[in-house]
């Protein structure tokens, strides 16, 4: 069993992702704090009732794309709040897409203060790079792996079917972390295809989506 000397700060912002971690994480008996990204005051009350977390910090923003960049800089302050310069490094323990982007960009900057999740030989943005869903499917392909067939679209633009499009489609984020999982979708035909694209350009155009051959796979 850890001892309460090992300090982790857990970053969320979806309380069913982060519930897990501080619930096994307090069990090892380490020390746990919460900096939660919410969009409503109050929004992390079910994580921070939690009996291993020693202390919640709420960070209220919108999580809209054009509102990332202000929402990171707010979490990078923060977290650098609880460097221990004079003690063990606080272990820094992301549970979404989104703070693990955050922490990566920002990997020297805040890797001088705290343990973090790495890849080896990465740098900023190296674990962000390999959460992009192209790169992966590269990746497989090298490997010797099947994949689906695939298309990018930019929301920016106007949304043309290409020739070679099958249906049914799977739509997807194209980087972990931008979107939501409900915006993901399958459809059957050209005409909700369109609509469900026309929806996610409405929400926010300032992006590039996945869509991906939909397999029937048991």
């Amino acid at each position: 069993m850890l001892n309460k000397e090992v300090h982790v700060i857990v970053l969320g912002r979806n309380y069913a992702d982060e519930i897990s971690a501080i619930r096994a994480l307090g069990v090892a008996g380490c020390t746990v704090d919460l900096i939660a990204s919410v969009q409503n005051k109050d929004g992390a009350s079910v994580s921070a009732a939690s009996k291993y977390v020693h202390k919640t910090v709420e960070l209220v923003h919108k999580m809209g794309k054009e509102d990332q960049d202000e929402a990171a800089a707010e979490l990078v302050e923060e977290l650098l709040k609880h460097k221990n310069l004079n003690g063990p490094k606080p272990v820094i323990f992301p549970t979404d897409d989104y703070t693990v982007s955050v922490v990566d960009h920002h990997r020297s900057e805040l890797e001088p203060y705290f343990l973090l999740p790495s890849i080896v030989g990465g740098g900023d943005g190296s674990m962000v790079h390999l959460m992009n869903k192209t790169v992966q499917a590269q990746m497989a392909q090298t490997a010797g792996l099947s994949v689906p067939r695939e298309w990018t679209f930019d929301l920016s633009e106007e949304i043309v079917v290409p020739a070679d499009m099958v249906f049914p489609c799977i739509c997807k984020r194209m980087d972990s972390e931008t979107g939501y999982e409900s915006e993901m979708a399958v459809c059957e035909d050209e005409a909700e295809f369109l609509e469900h694209m026309n929806r996610l350009r409405r929400r926010s155009a300032d992006r590039m989506t996945l869509v991906q051959e939909f397999l029937h796979v048991d």
